[in-house]
């Protein structure tokens, strides 16, 4: 495998996000809020919007994309949401690339810790995460959008 590459999408570049957000959502379905039937019919503007609104750093190799996580801000919090590598590419360095590049992101914008949701039963996730320096901060609730799966938040202090 060659080189992973990290770097942080624009609105012009809402083709390959749909493509890798509609290649995340239909490998790792319970793993996420959204579902592929509904992503799929989002038009040209919506993917955009999802640009706009949040950071959505993109893993590539070789320039194929092989693993997405954004960065939702506010005020107050730094959220690592949407994180995915695909099944060819996990073991590789893709993953920890991406935290660290959305870690860095929010240490850029002044923040001091980041906080994700992983779905209760991804343990490999969740391994993952902590691996990352992410801890379990004992927060759960249901999955947004859906009455039969919970989450766990976990933070990763910055500072």
């Amino acid at each position: 495998m060659g080189d992973v590459r990290v770097r942080l999408l624009e609105p012009d570049d809402w083709q390959v996000y749909r493509e890798v957000r509609l290649r995340m959502l239909q490998d790792s379905p319970d793993a996420f809020a959204s579902r592929y039937e509904q992503a799929v019919h989002r038009d040209e503007g919506a993917w955009r919007e999802v640009l706009t609104a949040c950071d959505q750093h993109l893993a590539e190799v070789d320039g194929q994309p092989v693993g997405a996580a954004g960065l939702v801000l506010n005020e107050e919090e730094a959220n690592l949401i949407g994180m995915w590598v695909a099944p060819e590419t996990r073991g590789s360095d893709a993953g920890d690339r991406l935290v660290e590049a959305v870690c860095a992101r929010a240490a850029d914008l002044g923040h001091r810790r980041v906080l994700l949701d992983v779905v209760e039963g991804n343990d490999r996730a969740r391994r993952f995460y902590e691996r990352c320096g992410f801890a379990d901060t004992g927060r759960r609730q249901l999955v947004p959008g859906r009455d039969d799966a919970w989450e766990d938040q976990m933070a990763r202090e910055l500072r």
